[in-house]
């Protein structure tokens, strides 16, 4: 897979779950993102969901309650190339309150679509079509 990576747009009461990336990361650091992480050998995006999820926020998704809202591709990851992320809408989880369990992030925080597609320190700009998207498949477009 190797520059295919699963993400998750967490969503609750019409807000989007972002974290902002620790200062540390090669990669868009101290920027807000999605959260989520590189599809690993021998597994299924799905399954890297799964895994990623319970990795940086100590949550297991629903099945039932998952759904593709597109995919995005990074060019402008000049450091490996480009990346194509596989955009995921989670609506229900299990693990209580979602929370940082590892040094990916140092904060997360719920924002309103609208919110977020209004922050200047996304780190990739395509993910507010992605938020758009979300916006009106819930109900707040």
């Amino acid at each position: 897979m190797g520059n295919e990576y699963a993400c998750a747009l967490l969503v609750r009461h019409g807000c989007i779950l972002l974290g902002l990336r620790s200062a540390h990361r090669n990669l868009y650091p101290s920027r807000w993102d999605v959260l989520g992480g590189r599809v690993e050998t021998g597994e299924s995006v799905d399954q890297a969901l799964r895994r990623e999820l319970s990795e940086e926020l100590g949550i297991e998704p629903e099945p039932a309650a998952v759904w593709l809202a597109g995919i995005v591709e990074d060019e402008a990851a000049h450091l490996t190339g480009r990346l194509i992320y596989h955009m995921f809408v989670v609506e229900r989880w299990r693990g209580g309150e979602p929370r940082i369990a590892n040094d990916e992030h140092v904060r997360l925080q719920w924002f309103t679509p609208e919110d977020a597609c209004a922050l200047r320190d996304l780190a990739v700009e395509d993910y507010r079509k992605l938020f758009r998207i979300v916006a009106a498949r819930i109900g707040r477009a």
